[in-house]
This record gives C-alpha cells, structure tokens and sequence, in this order.
C-alpha cells in the first residue's frame, strides 16, 4: 500500500493583504484558513504532512499538527516558489 504524503505551501508574507497578520493565519468563520486545508489533508488520509513555510512563520506553526515535517524557505519568495 502506498503512503499519501500531504504538501502545503505555506510560505507567502501575504503582503498584499495589508495585514501584519500572515496571510494563511486569517480566518474565516473563527478558523484559520490554513486549518482548513490541513483538516482536508488529513481527512483524505494523508499520513505525512509537509509544510513549506517562510519568514514569518511562527503562528502557522502553531496550527500545524504535532508530527508535521516544517520546511523553510530561506528567502521570502512567495508559494510559487517553494
């Protein structure tokens, strides 16, 4: 059986949004968007999560699940280039 291995690129500033707020931290509906996401992941069955993550990555690190592998982009180049 093969293993299902769940990526997130998480590593965006969010700058256009104009909020000192990372971009994937905001919510909607009283959850964080990237919760969203990461519950979708697990839901499909994925048994490894990776997060790709940028500077300002504390607080999505804290939403994170306990045994996700934390990947960081050294320069904050955006998602599209993680």
């Amino acid at each position: 059986m093969q293993e299902l291995i769940a990526f997130i690129l998480a590593s965006s500033e969010g700058t256009d949004m104009k909020s000192s707020v990372p971009q994937y931290a905001h919510e909607i509906c009283e959850q964080a968007m990237i919760s969203y996401v990461i519950e979708a992941t697990l839901q499909a069955g994925s048994s490894t999560l990776v997060m790709v993550l940028g500077q300002k990555s504390d607080q999505i690190k804290k939403l994170a699940p306990s045994n996700t592998v934390i990947l960081h982009q050294d320069k904050d180049l955006g998602s599209g280039n993680a």
